[in-house]
């Protein structure tokens, strides 16, 4: 597991590796699980930022194409939780469909 987010209405985001260039997600809720998917989160927008000795992507972007191979560094369990988190309401409208009849 890399990072798991807990909605308020009860939904587990979960992001695990994979060995595709993508991270898998599950989504589960009441220990059912509803999604799971290993190709759902891509690796160009999730997984890696800029290292600390650049300001911001483009920076470091730049770096990476003239031959800095540590221009990225790997997401850590933080940056994996903060990004579920704010992701977790759209991941859920994307792939979850709830039945009106049973609310």
């Amino acid at each position: 597991m890399l990072g798991q987010h807990t909605t308020s209405d009860g939904f587990v985001l979960t992001a695990w590796d994979t060995l595709y260039l993508s991270y898998g997600l599950t989504i589960s809720k009441d220990g059912k699980e509803l999604f799971s998917n290993p190709h759902c989160l891509s690796i160009e927008a999730y997984g890696s930022k800029p290292s600390a000795k650049y300001e911001d992507w483009d920076e470091a972007m730049e770096a990476s194409e003239n031959g800095d191979d540590d221009a990225f560094v790997a997401w850590d369990a933080d940056d994996w939780q903060k990004e579920i988190a704010e992701a977790a309401d759209s991941l859920i409208e994307a792939y979850i469909v709830e039945n009106n009849e049973d609310n």
